[in-house]
């Protein structure tokens, strides 16, 4: 029965191991993501900006 449980543990600790990679993964996917959507924005809000002549974003500038 020991060999057994020290099996089992085993097998348990390795797919926590895999949850825990994957969790890191998704959150740097979804970091990486976050970033392009935030300079996509940044750069349709700076386009915006200059076509209308307005200050959209509240920064004080166009553009």
């Amino acid at each position: 029965m020991g060999a057994f449980w020290d099996l089992w543990q085993e097998s348990e600790i390795d797919h926590q191991r895999q949850v825990s990679d994957n969790l890191e993964d998704r959150v740097h996917d979804l970091e990486v993501t976050l970033t392009a959507t935030i300079t996509l924005l940044q750069s349709t809000i700076k386009e915006l900006e200059r076509l209308h002549n307005k200050d959209l974003d509240g920064d004080g500038q166009i553009g």
